[in-house]
């Protein structure tokens, strides 16, 4: 997490002052991880976790299973089935096992729908099948069985396949007693997409309806193309419809914005996709947020820069 022992001290500044939760972008990912095969790297993601501890905040893991930013020995390798659910059970359970007890949560399932509902096509569903779902919550639970474990994806928020499809898988995974805990629904949003305020109580109240927690995780607005008081206003909107939500519905227990501010969003500071901008001043999107949180305090998380 670079910006936190940057030159800028506003950042660590403003992630003390509003947050009271993080969420690693990058530092627990796959290559980062474990660049080598069997040789772990630790040291990123530590540095974050300590310092969230150490300031009084929860730490969300992410992520364990995704099928991007995966390091060259694996993806150029020629595996077998077994061969490879070895490589992820080993890989799973040296990372929660490091994080036991200090990481509250887990992304353990990371984006694995097509828009169209359909499994996404990767080297985990590949060679070892549909499979790889179940396989990594039971590995992940059984290194910290305290940890609360999460499917996380995006275009789950509205009415259509995709929703559809988690909504099946999550009610299969429960009925076969596999540990899903719950659903982080992740909001990527524009000033020119984002779902309404009753499709997002409706995706919230269908997958509290399974016995799952909901969480709103990697919420940025992207205003390209549009500036001034109008285009903040419009963001503003989105974002409390966002936390309204999550207010409204008892399941929905962590609200989290993806990066302190503007300055260090992986959209790029001219996204201005943060409710806070580039040199840390609150936006009206953060009076937006607490308003509709309905928290004198944010109940908030943050992401590290870099790629979500």
């Amino acid at each position: 997490m670079p910006d936190l022992q940057g030159d800028d001290p506003r950042y660590a500044e403003t992630l003390d002052a509003n947050f009271d939760g993080v969420t690693p972008e990058n530092e627990m990912k796959w290559d980062t991880v474990e660049p080598q095969q069997g040789v772990f790297n630790f040291g990123p993601a530590d540095t974050i976790v300590n310092y969230a501890l150490q300031h009084g905040m929860s730490v969300h893991g992410h992520n364990l299973v995704w099928n991007q930013q995966l390091p060259t020995w694996l993806t150029s390798g020629t595996w077998s089935k077994d061969q490879l659910e070895q490589i992820l059970q080993q890989h799973i359970e040296a990372e929660v096992t490091h994080f036991r007890g200090r990481v509250e949560e887990w992304d353990v399932i990371n984006e694995p729908f097509n828009n169209d509902g359909t499994l996404q096509s990767n080297i985990w569903s590949n060679v070892i099948g549909p499979d790889y779902i179940p396989l990594a919550l039971e590995w992940a639970h059984d290194a910290d069985p305290t940890a609360k474990l999460f499917i996380n994806d995006y275009n789950i928020d509205w009415a259509g396949p995709k929703e559809e499809a988690m909504l099946a898988l999550a009610a299969q995974l429960k009925s076969e007693g596999v540990p899903l805990d719950g659903i982080g629904m992740e909001e990527h949003l524009s000033l020119n997409w984002a779902p309404s305020l009753a499709q997002l109580e409706q995706a919230m109240q269908s997958y509290a309806a399974l016995g799952l927690d909901v969480e709103v995780t990697e919420a940025d607005v992207d205003t390209t193309g549009y500036s001034g008081a109008a285009a903040q206003s419009q963001q503003a909107e989105i974002f409390g419809r966002l936390a309204t939500a999550c207010r409204a519905e008892s399941a929905c227990i962590r609200f989290s914005v993806w990066g302190v501010s503007d300055a260090v969003s992986w959209l790029g500071s001219a996204a201005a996709a943060l409710p806070f901008d580039q040199n840390y001043q609150a936006k009206p999107a953060w009076a937006a947020i607490l308003a509709g949180l309905d928290e004198p305090q944010s109940a908030l998380q943050e992401g590290s820069t870099g790629e979500p």
